[in-house]
């Protein structure tokens, strides 16, 4: 048997593997592990290249999967103006943030803020063109809300883009106006409208620094697996992606998502769901299930179609849903598709388990009583969740949401006990992709300020562990390849400096990765 290029020794292992949940041991060869257990049980597979490594009585776990994250805004916002929470307090601080700039850039260059939430902004309001002219008069602004479905613009950015006070909303978008009629600045669900229109794309030099940036920060959390879940631009998202796969700048492992207007081209591509070219493959069509506008959802039988022929040919779906309304859509959705395939003795015997293992995802599922999460379970449908929110957004929900419904929000524990399969995610840059912050929230339910959030939905530190890593492989149908430390499996792993299901649950935000390894190569240390 040919030697091991890589052996950990001296670890204390965290499988995810119910078969054998602890190893100290680990043994590599290529990409994919090759034996794990004891010292003894990798000995024999010592040679005299091969690269020892001793753990140093660490704790070594699968490599972190965030399962919805959206990479390239991430990316965006890492070269543009911070104007989140943890840089600004004020409409005042945004302004300043602005004026500076604009100080820096030649006048007529658009300027980029984003990560504004009106919630914790002294003024408790959303900013207005007139806020946004008098810091930068002379530069077309886009201020983006931390949710990434909101925008500011001021009265330069709306004339470069032709919007005026006559323009006619979009279907599902808002284009807010005050009592006079006049706009105030503020848009939601306009992102490819204002592309159209001509907001201009990032340099790509500067795209692809914040690229770098954002996987290296994820790198550093232990996150070696993504879900990438921005359906606008994921044509061109996937062709960048395969790119840069290409000439080996893929670091992580990405599972990218397309919206529906992508689905014929996919198919004409040989694009088929799973497809894999190495660290990147072929996810789920996502679907946007908002509630921003009189045009509260998509038309129920129009959706109903699209759903059922992505189901049909094999793809993966999913929904963001963040409201009761949502949710239940997404099931009804669901719930069709399955049954018009099962009248189709064809489509069985053609695609077989693929029709009755569908896995199909509701991202978020913010609201979701038990009763529904019991219907979830029964169409095996998949909620990715992102706990993240429970700290950096508890507070908002404490003070604007009624105590009664309170207790249906970002239900993990109700999800759980009605037996569905639950990933997590980060939402990122929503919320920080920071998988340890992520577990802390999951056990304790606890704000910011250390208010409970629905504690009754709080789940143990093993099993927040298990939905941030070999329950995210299971959401991308992925579960032969990663999230466990198990032979045959990707050598995608992860040393931290404490070993999360010993520390309180209040240590759990403070742990350090010491070092990520994907495919047996050691891309970050700390």
């Amino acid at each position: 048997m040919a030697p091991a290029d890589v052996i950990l020794v001296n670890a204390r292992g965290h499988t995810m593997d119910s078969l054998r949940p602890l190893v100290e041991a680990v043994a590599i060869r290529g990409n994919r592990i090759e034996a794990v257990g004891l010292a003894s049980d990798v000995e024999r597979l010592r040679g005299s290249a091969t690269r020892v490594i001793d753990c140093e009585g660490r704790v070594l776990v699968p490599g972190f999967i965030d399962a919805h994250i959206h990479l390239f805004a991430y990316a965006a916002n890492l070269v543009s103006l911070d104007c989140s929470p943890r840089a600004v307090r004020s409409v005042a601080d945004i302004q300043r943030v602005l004026a500076q700039a604009a100080t820096a850039k030649p006048s007529g260059s658009w300027l980029r803020g984003w990560g504004y939430n009106e919630f914790y902004l002294a003024e408790h309001r959303h900013p207005t063109r007139h806020d946004l002219d008098r810091a930068a008069p002379h530069h077309p602004v886009k201020l983006t809300h931390r949710s990434g479905h909101a925008w500011v613009l001021n009265a330069l950015a709306m004339q470069r883009l032709g919007i005026t006070s006559e323009t006619p909303e979009p279907p599902g978008a808002v284009i807010e106006r005050d009592a006079s009629g006049e706009l105030t600045g503020y848009f939601m669900e306009m992102e490819d409208d204002l592309s159209a229109r001509g907001v201009p794309t990032l340099p790509e030099v500067e795209l692809d620094e914040g690229l770098r940036l954002a996987m290296q920060s994820l790198l550093s959390k232990g996150i070696t697996s993504i879900h990438e879940a921005s359906p606008y631009g994921a044509s061109a998202h996937w062709d960048r992606l395969a790119a840069m796969q290409k000439r080996g700048a893929l670091p992580l492992r990405i599972y990218k998502m397309f919206g529906p207007g992508d689905f014929d081209a996919l198919r004409s591509r040989d694009l088929f769901f799973g497809a894999t070219q190495e660290r990147l493959s072929v996810g789920a069509i996502k679907f946007m299930l908002n509630e921003t506008s009189a045009q509260m959802l998509p038309d129920r039988d129009a959706l109903g179609e699209q759903v059922y022929t992505a189901h049909r040919a094999g793809y993966q779906v999913a929904f963001h849903a963040t409201t009761e309304a949502g949710v239940i859509a997404a099931a009804d959705a669901v719930d069709a598709a399955l049954r018009r395939s099962l009248d189709d003795a064809r489509d069985i015997a053609a695609l077989g388990l693929r029709l009755q293992d569908h896995r199909h995802r509701i991202e978020h599922c913010g609201v979701c009583p038990s009763t529904l999460a019991v219907r979830l379970h029964s169409l095996g449908i998949v909620v990715v969740t992102q706990p993240g929110f429970i700290a950096e957004h508890g507070e908002r929900w404490l003070a604007e949401v009624s105590p009664e419904h309170q207790p249906r929000l970002y239900p993990v524990g109700a999800l759980r006990r009605a037996g569905v399969r639950v990933a997590f995610g980060s939402d990122c840059p929503v919320a920080p992709a920071d998988p340890f912050a992520a577990l802390a929230a999951a056990v304790t339910r606890r704000a910011a300020s250390g208010a409970l959030v629905g504690q009754e939905h709080a789940v143990s530190v093993a099993e927040a562990l298990a939905m941030h890593t070999s329950a995210g492989a299971y959401a991308a149908s992925d579960e032969h390849d990663r999230g466990s430390i198990a032979v045959g499996k990707l050598a995608d792993l992860v040393l931290l400096d404490r070993d999360l299901l010993v520390v309180s649950p209040e240590e759990l935000r403070e742990t350090r990765v010491v070092w990520t390894m994907v495919g047996g190569e050691t891309v970050w240390e700390g």
